[in-house]
């Protein structure tokens, strides 16, 4: 097996930046959008700074609503608030939980839509290194180059459609890296402030014409290379349609204001609920020595859980009010799940809606992974000698052969039939 030489020697480029959770970026929602998405403000957002986990953005306003939910079991319990039916919480609850499943379903849809753009963008710039560079024979100096440029456009248009995504400055290290010595381009890159990724596919573009027009690809490969450019530019266009189109502010505001009233008002049913749950009534013991039970004949208005303390009472008509810790501690737990469950799901929703945001579940790491992937990949299939058959050496000895004629009738100044003539020779030769 013969091995050729045309390879393409490259640079490694750097990695991609991490850390890029908590990030300032100037992409990032204004105030105006951050209180009215959590109504009121949404008290997560009071209460911890951006770009932290799921769980502790669901924590802080389940937190928050334990001490209401200890008030309000204590008004519920000695009567200083109306008991409350659950029946209306029970309806409720399953058109909120619709519409918080249908808002983290849409989230969802878009986070794997972004994730699938990137996916083709990927595709696209390996497709193209996979069709041009079997097509590089030995010798082939401008086709070398014009290979070599179209795999740093690739590169280049993959960076520049990230960091725009994420709202970061393109001057980053893996991006001068491809412009390292060519001034030229740098300037025209950076020549407008937005969509540099479409400059990239433009030279990408015109890379792989010249190619063509140098024999290099044919003119079906040619209308394949432009083919993939136009799937490099409908990513371009889906993943900035997903950043640049939010989920509408009422349907996040209505999410965020349901949710909220529904947690908050819960614990006046779940302690009626438990207040009334009460078992046995309890025995007390009152000062003459005499020991009764509180039954609901003695005291109309009340009803003690079991278990309760023993308290000494002057009037023996008089029931304590025992049993409270039972009603609220059941009441703060249930309330505690009781926000798990729908905060969760909210908060899951914001983290899916954005996929190139500064979060830790947003995208920014897997597509710093999935460019040094292709950063590698495209280096390696450019600097890689293919093994070739006999018939790759013959067309490469027909090559040379055709090459070295030329060079021989440029410098004699003969007639140009004569030298396709020998070239044809040539080849027949081989």
């Amino acid at each position: 097996m013969v091995v050729d030489a045309a390879a393409i020697p490259i640079e490694a480029a750097p990695a991609g930046p991490t850390q890029l959770a908590g990030r300032t970026s100037k992409l990032q929602p204004n105030f105006l959008r951050l209180s009215v998405k959590g109504a009121f403000g949404q008290w997560s957002l009071l209460f911890h700074r951006l770009g932290l986990h799921l769980w502790l953005e669901c924590i802080i306003p389940i937190l928050v609503n334990l001490p209401l939910n200890f008030a309000v079991s204590y008004c519920i319990f000695f009567e200083l608030l109306n008991e409350w039916s659950r029946d209306m919480w029970v309806f409720v609850s399953g058109m909120i939980g619709f519409l918080l499943t249908q808002k983290l379903s849409l989230a969802y849809s878009r986070f794997w839509e972004a994730r699938g753009h990137l996916g083709v963008a990927v595709k696209c710039c390996r497709s193209i290194a996979i069709m041009v560079k079997p097509r590089l024979v030995v010798g082939h100096v401008k086709a070398s180059e014009a290979a070599d440029d179209a795999r740093r456009y690739a590169l280049l248009y993959y960076w520049t459609l990230c960091f725009q995504l994420l709202g970061m400055d393109l001057r980053q290290d893996v991006v001068m890296h491809h412009l390292k010595g060519r001034k030229e381009e740098e300037e025209l890159l950076f020549k407008r402030n937005s969509n540099q990724a479409l400059t990239c596919l433009v030279w990408l573009s015109s890379r792989i014409a010249d190619l063509a027009v140098e024999d290099v690809l044919t003119q079906h490969e040619l209308q394949e290379g432009l083919r993939r450019v136009d799937e490099m530019v409908a990513a371009f266009n889906g993943a900035t349609k997903i950043k640049n189109t939010p989920i509408p502010l009422p349907l996040e505001h209505l999410c965020a204001v349901l949710t909220n009233l529904y947690v908050i008002t819960a614990p006046m049913a779940i302690a009626t609920a438990f207040k009334h749950a009460s078992g046995q009534p309890t025995t007390c013991e009152f000062a003459n020595g005499t020991a009764t039970t509180c039954t609901e004949e003695m005291c109309p208005n009340l009803v003690w859980p079991a278990g309760g303390s023993i308290t000494l009472l002057e009037d023996p008509t008089e029931c304590p009010a025992t049993g409270f810790t039972s009603v609220y501690g059941r009441t703060m737990f249930a309330g505690f799940f009781l926000g798990i469950c729908f905060y969760a799901m909210f908060e899951l929703g914001n983290a899916f809606a954005e996929p190139f945001g500064d979060d830790e579940s947003d995208l920014g790491g897997t597509m710093m992974t999935m460019g040094n992937g292709l950063e590698a990949d495209l280096r390696f299939m450019m600097e890689t000698a293919i093994p070739h058959s006999r018939l790759r050496r013959e067309t490469q000895k027909g090559f040379a052969t055709q090459k070295n004629l030329t060079n021989t009738h440029e410098k004699s100044g003969g007639p140009e039939t004569s030298v396709k003539e020998g070239a044809e020779g040539a080849g027949m030769d081989c």
